[in-house]
């Protein structure tokens, strides 16, 4: 019954993080001018916090709609038992193939992934989850204009953390006042505008940021290779970040044009939709992600082909598809584990209920 619309822009969303970890962890040094593909290195670029954005509209428009305090503790569970799972299962795989010299640091971090922040992604979203019942309160309680304000004031904090240099008001690795802004943002649309937008704003939005970011960056490119500026090339991301306000406003424009679609439903969609989760924890766990990229298809080298946007494009598929299926196996072994479990628990229960009596003697003859 999932909407898979919904489910397709996860899939996109991911997609386009897994070609911009691609180019960011491939230690490629863009001041080297390698003509057209620092171009391309830009614009794959783009995606990373405009996908990551789009995870977080998605999640906030779903939470908004929940009440029960028990759907937030499941999920906070259930994410973290999938986290946990493959923090130990890539250690497992290292210590036996040597992809990575293992430290006690690497160790404890795979213990405990959470204390360490090894996924800002995952630390913001179960952040969001535990605070997530207290800002519904608020959002109910405020009036237009309170709300408006409160907006105003999340805005111009990102928008600090975005533009001035070296500027961390709240010293935020997660990122948390971005999921914070875009949460308050989804709930004002929820509340006062019923989620229903006009379409045709909402292309012009997306489109006009899109263009901005990339048109932006595009140009610094240019005038820095062209005036030997080398802070103007290691800046050109600068209208990329997560506190971007034109990230923002385009994955929030993104969300609402796929939500606005007619609705459809495609198994297969929501199967791989339902599996992103698993993709950005497998890609990017911290014993394997540089391996990846600089060791298993070596990107730094293929940079300086005429092909590269096309090998680019190649690669991540191939890491999207490998790694979505994988997700989709876990899902169903965990299916089956739970399974397992509830008739293993059932089957105890109905033993304990059955010798109640004889459990009970027991219990009084050890209190003699």
């Amino acid at each position: 019954n999932k909407n898979s619309n919904i489910e397709l822009l996860r899939i996109v969303s991911m997609f386009i993080i897994v070609l911009h970890h691609l180019v960011l962890y491939s230690n490629i040094d863009i001041v080297k001018d390698y003509g057209l593909n620092i171009y391309f290195y830009n614009l794959f670029m783009v995606g990373g916090k405009l996908g990551a954005n789009c995870f977080f509209t998605i999640s906030s428009y779903y939470l908004l709609q929940q009440n029960s305090k028990n759907n937030y503790k499941s999920k906070i569970l259930k994410t973290h038992n999938v986290l946990w799972f493959y923090s130990i299962l890539f250690l497992i795989v290292n210590m036996i193939f040597r992809i990575k010299i293992i430290e006690i640091i690497d160790i404890l971090e795979s213990i405990m992934p959470l204390v360490y922040n090894s996924y800002w992604f995952i630390s913001s979203y179960i952040l969001l989850l535990i605070f997530c019942p207290i800002f519904n309160i608020v959002i109910e309680k405020l009036d237009e204009n309170k709300y408006k304000k409160i907006l105003l004031i999340l805005f111009i904090i990102i928008t600090i953390n975005a533009f001035v240099p070296k500027a961390n008001i709240l010293n935020d690795p997660q990122h948390f006042i971005v999921t914070i802004c875009i949460y308050f943002l989804v709930g004002f649309i929820n509340r006062f505008k019923n989620n229903k937008l006009d379409q045709q704003k909402l292309k012009l939005v997306l489109c006009s940021s899109l263009s901005f970011i990339i048109f932006s960056s595009f140009a610094m490119l240019f005038i820095g290779n062209k005036l030997n500026m080398n802070i103007l090339i290691m800046n050109s991301h600068i209208m990329m970040s997560g506190e971007s306000i034109f990230i923002i406003s385009a994955a929030v424009s993104l969300f609402y044009l796929f939500l606005n679609k007619k609705r459809f439903t495609n198994g297969i969609i929501n199967q791989m939709g339902n599996s992103t989760f698993d993709v950005y924890l497998i890609h990017m766990n911290h014993l394997i992600y540089m391996w990846i990229w600089n060791d298993l298809f070596k990107i730094k080298i293929l940079f300086k082909s005429q092909m590269f946007p096309i090998y680019a494009i190649i690669i991540a598929s191939t890491v999207f598809i490998i790694t979505d299926f994988i997700g989709i196996l876990r899902n169903i072994m965990f299916i089956y584990v739970k399974k397992i479990y509830n008739v293993v628990m059932k089957g105890r229960n109905k033993y304990y209920e059955k010798n109640k009596t004889i459990f009970d003697c027991r219990d009084r003859s050890k209190l003699l």
